[in-house]
C-alpha cells in the first residue's frame, strides 16, 4: 500500500491507494443529515471528531485541536515546518505502516492539511473499527475480567516489541471490540523507534495514571487498582 498525493495551493491532501477509486475530497467537509456542521468531542480526548458514511463503509474523520495552555492561543493551528513535518502527513504513514505490520489500529483513508504561510491546520480519516467502545467507556458500564485485562497487556506489549512508541497512552486511545478484539488508537505525534525498557515502561505507568484519574473522578468505576496486574500478566508474559 501507498499514498496517493493530491496536491492544491495551500493544501495537500494524501490517500490511500485502498481508497482512492472511491474517495472524494468533501469527505473532509461532510455533514451531518440534518445540515449541520458540528464537531463532537472524543471522550476523554481534546480531539474533535465525525462519524459518516460511505457505500455502507463506516469513517471517523478526526480535527486535530491543541491541549493545555496553547490552546488559549489557538484551538486547531500549528507550525508549518513542512508538509512532511505535519501531524496529519506523520500520523496518516504511522497507521499504514502500523497496518502493514498487522497490528490491530484503524485502517488509514486520508489526510489532509491547509497550511498558511507559518501555521496549519489539519485533518485525518479512518475506518471506524465497528461495535467498540474505549477501555474508559467500558469500565463505567463493567468490571474487565482477567482475561480481558491480559489480552489489553498483550496487545500493548505487540506494539512495542516493533518499535511503536505511543505517547499518550490511556484509557481512551483502547478499544475493545464484542469479540474481545484490542485496538489503540490515536496515533498523533507518535513514532518508531528501536524498543527501549525505559519508553516503554513509562507508557504502561502513563496508562495506570489514566485508570487512577479516572477512578478518582468516579468512584462508581468499576476498576481496582489490583486488577492493572492483570494487564501487566499479559505484559510480560
Amino acid at each position: 500500500m501507498q499514498l496517493h498525493e493530491i496536491a492544491r495551493k495551500n493544501q495537500k491532501i494524501w490517500v490511500c491507494d485502498d481508497v482512492m477509486p472511491d474517495f472524494r475530497r468533501n469527505w473532509f467537509d461532510i455533514q451531518r443529515a440534518d445540515g449541520s456542521h458540528a464537531w463532537s468531542k472524543k471522550q476523554g480526548g481534546r480531539q474533535a471528531v465525525k462519524k459518516f458514511a460511505v457505500n455502507n463503509r463506516q469513517y471517523v474523520l478526526r480535527h486535530y485541536c491543541r491541549g493545555g495552555v496553547p490552546a488559549h492561543i489557538t484551538k486547531d493551528r500549528f507550525i508549518f515546518r513542512g508538509w512532511q513535518a505535519t501531524r496529519a502527513y506523520r500520523e496518516i504513514k504511522m497507521l499504514l505502516e502500523m497496518s502493514q505490520l498487522g497490528l490491530p489500529v484503524p485502517f488509514p483513508v486520508a489526510a489532509r492539511c491547509n497550511a498558511g504561510r507559518i501555521t496549519y491546520s489539519a485533518d485525518i480519516i479512518m475506518v471506524e473499527i465497528p461495535d467498540s467502545e474505549s477501555l474508559a467507556a467500558i469500565l463505567t458500564e463493567r468490571k474487565l475480567t482477567p482475561e480481558e485485562w491480559h489480552s489489553v497487556g498483550a496487545t500493548i506489549r505487540r506494539f512495542h516489541r516493533l518499535g511503536i512508541q505511543h505517547v499518550d497512552l490511556n484509557a481512551n486511545n483502547i478499544l475493545i471490540g464484542p469479540d474481545g478484539n484490542i485496538h489503540l488508537i490515536d496515533f498523533d505525534r507518535c513514532t518508531r523507534r528501536p524498543y527501549k525498557k525505559s519508553w516503554a515502561l513509562a507508557g504502561i505507568s502513563r496508562l495506570r495514571r489514566s485508570l487512577k484519574k479516572l477512578k478518582r473522578a468516579n468512584d462508581d468505576l468499576f476498576y481496582e487498582p489490583s486488577e492493572f496486574n492483570n494487564l501487566l500478566d499479559g505484559y510480560h508474559e
